[in-house]
């Protein structure tokens, strides 16, 4: 074929295929073991991954979006051309929330077109042009592992460490925490203080174990004992200086990388068996 018809091909594909999204012109476009190579993004092997792609990924991502091609360039079998895709911010994009915003991203592809379709395709695409358009608004979706992480954290450096300095970079100022026959405990200056005097001071250097943990959505739940010494007065009973193990489970809420809520379940009768206040069932 020429390049004049080489480039035909290309032009082809970007008015059917890229911009009318005609699923049906990519069998007449593209041979059947066509490989995609795109920067930053996983390679799309055979006619039918692309199908898929043009009909769902990135459709509900940037929605109706539209190619404009600059230059073409073409020698022997390859075909290059320079690009702009205007579309919207319509969709989850690497863990950033949909903005609606508008977006324009640039790029270049190298296609080799042998015997009237396309083969193979080399795209280089300056994604974090798009990253800077939508950040402003965007706010990151957090993944469990990341949610679950900052709950990993509230145990090592608040409960175990008792490090009050750390309640401002794990909790909202804001904060909220039901705790089952205990007073709710409101903001995080409320909450500093309950870490600094009482959790020590009444529980000795108590040190908590998570058991097990779970996450769903924007809640992290965990299973945890706190082992310990009865240190100082509670409810009125004195310091007996036996040890304590306290058991619980306990629901985080996590926005925005901060615990939000918490409402604590815990084993306050069987603390109260254990420094002898109640007898213990036979």
């Amino acid at each position: 074929m020429s390049i004049e018809q080489n480039k035909a091909v290309i032009d082809r594909l970007n008015i059917e295929v890229m911009n009318r999204k005609n699923t049906d012109a990519v069998d007449t476009i593209f041979s059947p073991d066509v490989v995609f190579y795109q920067s930053g993004r996983p390679v799309i092997q055979g006619r039918e991954a692309f199908r898929q792609w043009l009909s769902d990924s990135d459709r509900s991502t940037w929605g109706n979006w539209q190619v404009d091609i600059g230059e073409t360039v073409a020698e022997g079998d390859l075909v290059v051309v320079r690009w702009t895709i205007r579309g919207t911010h319509v969709g989850e994009w690497r863990g950033v929330a949909p903005t609606g915003k508008p977006i324009t991203l640039t790029g270049m592809n190298m296609y080799r077109v042998v015997g009237g379709k396309v083969t193979t395709s080399w795209g280089e695409e300056n994604w974090l042009e798009v990253m800077d358009q939508i950040r402003a608004t965007g706010e990151r979706t957090m993944s469990l592992e990341e949610k679950k992480a900052v709950v990993y954290r509230l145990n090592a450096e608040i409960w175990n460490q008792k490090n009050a300095d750390a309640v401002d970079e794990i909790f909202a100022p804001d904060v909220v925490i039901y705790r089952s026959g205990r007073p709710v405990v409101q903001g995080s200056e409320t909450l500093r203080q309950w870490v600094a005097n009482y959790a020590r001071n009444t529980w000795g250097d108590s040190q908590a174990t998570i058991e097990e943990m779970v996450a769903e959505g924007d809640l992290v739940i965990t299973r945890w004992i706190v082992r310990g010494t009865h240190a100082g007065e509670w409810r009125g009973i004195a310091p007996t200086g036996k040890p304590v193990a306290i058991s619980g489970i306990t629901i985080h809420r996590v926005v925005g990388g901060k615990i939000a809520e918490a409402w604590a379940e815990e084993d306050w009768l069987g603390v109260m068996q254990q420094i002898g206040a109640l007898p213990t069932p036979a």
